[in-house]
């Protein structure tokens, strides 16, 4: 059940970081920048946390979830 709770909470941080990146296009590019490092120290240190805490996978279990894929898939597009 934890990790369940877990997977989902992951989820919906990756969503709600997602959303914050759909407006990156009509933005001004330092609008665009403000808004990046805003959401960057919002949802990062987060993240980093339970890539830290939760073994070999985010959810800490013994398997790849679904929040995991989420979360690489993003940490990719973020990185190009």
């Amino acid at each position: 059940m934890q990790e369940q709770a877990t997977c989902d909470m992951v989820a919906e941080g990756v969503s709600d970081m997602r959303g914050g990146l759909l407006g990156f296009p009509f933005n001004a590019p330092d609008a665009a920048r403000q808004q990046s490092a805003g959401l960057l120290n919002r949802y990062a240190p987060v993240f980093v946390h339970l890539l830290q805490t939760g073994g070999p996978y985010v959810a800490g279990g013994a398997s790849m979830t679904y929040a995991d894929v989420l979360l690489a898939g993003e940490c990719a597009r973020c990185a190009v």
